[in-house]
């Protein structure tokens, strides 16, 4: 009989990421005329241009182009508000545990479903 408190704990101390999921992969689009480095929280990868590559990271992502002429932008994880919101109305009879949870496991924030790089310098040599 009391494994059914516990279940009942466990199953809504998530409930923010079981109700709304997470996301921690972005797709990068290379749209421009060169070879781009990702990093990312699991290594470094190149896009070729016109390619388009998926990149799983629940830190920010860095991109640095090999032309110097374009800008190295930063993909930054936004904050997963659905989740939030789940863990505030159905999670607050279990007071700040299940944010707590989301918290830990990195699913407050969320990647962009994708993002597209762009430069129009002329291409590196």
């Amino acid at each position: 009989m009391k494994i059914y408190p516990m279940l009942a704990i466990l199953t809504l101390a998530a409930c923010g990421t079981m109700g709304i999921g997470s996301n921690h992969t972005v797709s990068i689009v290379n749209e421009s005329q060169d070879v781009i480095t990702v990093t990312g929280e699991r290594g470094t990868q190149r896009i070729q241009a016109g390619a388009t590559a998926d990149v799983v990271s629940r830190r920010t992502v860095s991109i640095t182009p090999a032309n110097a002429k374009c800008d190295s932008p930063n993909i930054v994880p936004e904050l997963n508000t659905p989740a939030l919101v789940f863990n505030i109305v159905p999670g607050f009879m279990l007071g700040i545990i299940p944010l707590f949870v989301d918290a830990i496991t990195g699913n407050l924030t969320r990647m962009p479903e994708s993002y597209t790089f762009m430069c129009t310098a002329a291409p590196a040599k």
